[in-house]
């Protein structure tokens, strides 16, 4: 345990509060040896160290299952798809289609959604998308 503003619980997991903010902050630490940050929601210690673990458990949950453990970002969804595809590809269980989706991942969704947070897609960003889908694909590019 550190200051009343920065609670270690054990090398995956902390706790922290910012000087502009009363609600508790945690990072858990990834297989990947990234740290994962995020906001409890609560300014009640006990209650963001439950959030908190709540969120360490899920990761690795995630991890055993072969499933990303941080899923923020479009891009690293995507990328985890892709990989999944090409597995299958290699082993000889996918589809062939597969190979258009992994195409379009990279040379389409990655570029435009990429550094996007995924909860933040919604209607209007997928209208800009069509948009400028459809003007590409009809110049042929």
């Amino acid at each position: 345990m550190a200051n009343k503003n920065s609670v270690t619980i054990n090398d995956k997991l902390a706790l922290y509060r910012r000087s502009n903010s009363g609600r508790w902050q945690a990072r858990v630490k990834l297989r990947s040896g990234e740290w994962h940050r995020f906001s409890t929601g609560s300014s009640d210690l006990d209650e963001a160290t439950v959030v908190a673990h709540r969120e360490l458990y899920n990761s690795e949950l995630k991890s055993e299952n072969n499933l990303p453990q941080s899923t923020r970002k479009f891009k690293r969804v995507a990328e985890f798809a892709k990989e999944r595809m090409l597995t299958d590809l290699e082993s000889g269980a996918g589809k062939v289609v597969w190979k258009d989706y992994v195409n379009a991942i990279d040379k389409y969704l990655i570029p435009f959604f990429g550094q996007m947070d995924v909860a933040s897609i919604n209607l209007d960003i997928l209208k800009r998308f069509d948009l400028l889908a459809s003007s590409c694909w009809n110049r042929g590019s």
